[in-house]
């Protein structure tokens, strides 16, 4: 549920104070393994935010901060905070090419969740940092193709967890196959750089295909599945896949996601794997 405010707009300025609520449950908030008592609990989210915008004739800039905590009904010890700062820019280069550079640093204090990632790690700071750059490029009245660049590094305040940079990049193209439909097909690598003894590196493929499809006016939903592949972990293969319905409203919009991605350890070990989420905001 997004609850959003009035925009004070000064000249080409503009403020967009908002808040994001989320409820969700988790059926194992400390991820005990078989054998051991669960309980479960419900999670309430409450992320308050301030941007500001300056809107130019062909350049955007934006700066947004956002406090991102989290409430457990039961295990009260649990709650955490986290502090996330934003810095962006859009340009329009030309008619049909576009650039959009982002760089976003958060910090959490003695958390059990780092952002992002969603696995527990035991009691620590986190400081990560996230640097992406997209380049759009109209191809025709109907396709669109993109490369995206994204740097994101997570250390740790306890030297007992492992840091670690993650590198990607993704070539992905987009066809709009009716006037409220478009498929999407992508190619992406990313090569995760492990902070130990070792220097332990390990590279991903994947590919992927999704379609979006507009039902109503203030209704969509989306759907993709890909295959991955890692060949530094005995030539393994794995899959992907995402669904997501958006209803908007007047002031406020409801969104259901469901996830399946490849994460890292989260400073556990110098290791990926798969992470399922579902999500309701």
């Amino acid at each position: 549920l997004l609850v959003c405010c009035t925009k004070d707009a000064i000249g080409e300025t503009i403020m967009k104070p908002s808040v994001t609520l989320e409820e969700r449950y988790d059926s194992n908030p400390y991820s005990r393994g078989a054998g051991q008592e669960k309980e479960g609990d419900s999670i309430t989210s409450v992320m308050p935010q301030f941007e500001i915008v300056d809107e130019q004739k062909k350049i955007r800039f934006n700066a947004l901060y956002r406090l991102n905590s989290w409430y457990y009904l039961k295990n009260t010890n649990l709650n955490y905070a986290i502090h996330n700062a934003t810095l962006g820019m859009n340009m329009n280069i030309s008619h049909n090419l576009s650039l959009r550079i982002n760089d976003s640093i958060s910090y959490a204090e003695d958390t059990l969740v780092p952002s992002d990632t969603g696995i527990q790690i035991g009691q620590t700071g986190v400081i990560s940092n996230n640097f992406s750059t997209i380049v759009n490029q109209r191809i025709s009245p109907n396709s669109t193709a993109n490369i995206t660049l994204i740097n994101s590094i997570y250390e740790y305040k306890n030297p007992a967890f492992t840091d670690s940079r993650t590198d990607s990049a993704a070539l992905s193209w987009a066809y709009g196959w009716a006037a409220d439909t478009s498929l999407t097909t992508t190619y992406s690598f990313s090569k995760y750089y492990f902070d130990t003894n070792g220097g332990d590196n390990i590279k991903s493929h994947t590919l992927s295909l999704g379609i979006a499809e507009r039902l109503y006016p203030t209704l969509s939903f989306n759907l993709s599945g890909g295959i991955l592949y890692w060949p530094d972990l005995d030539d393994r293969f794995n899959w992907t896949a995402g669904a997501n319905i958006t209803k908007s409203f007047d002031r406020s919009s409801l969104n259901i996601s469901y996830t399946r991605a490849t994460t890292q350890a989260s400073g556990l070990a110098n290791a990926i794997m798969m992470r399922n989420s579902v999500l309701m905001s």
